[in-house]
């Protein structure tokens, strides 16, 4: 019988997103990814493998969630032209910020 996670996935990648922002992948410890999200180091393990399985779990949420603000504009029948400008800007907006 497999055991339910008691820690929120997603608010997990986001806090494990960030702090590999802060700190880079490889000065970011298991230590200082489980002081950061609360969640013991077997947690992690059993959810994501390994460091790296955490880190491509958050970029690919990272990912997602950014396709989907980019994206998510033209997801219905009535998308036009105002949607696909709105899908250019933030691509300029987001060059200006340097991502």
């Amino acid at each position: 019988m497999t055991r339910t996670r008691e820690f929120d996935v997603n608010e997990t990648l986001d806090k494990a997103m960030h702090l590999f922002w802060e700190k880079g992948y490889v000065e970011t410890s298991v230590r200082d990814l489980v002081k950061c999200t609360g969640v013991a180091h077997a947690g992690l393990y059993s959810a994501f493998g390994d460091k790296e399985g955490l880190f491509k779990a958050a970029v690919r949420k990272y990912c997602l969630n950014i396709a989907d603000e980019m994206f998510g504009v033209l997801d219905h029948n009535n998308a036009g032209h105002a949607e696909i400008e709105h899908v250019f800007e933030i691509i300029l907006q987001m060059n200006k910020d340097g991502y």
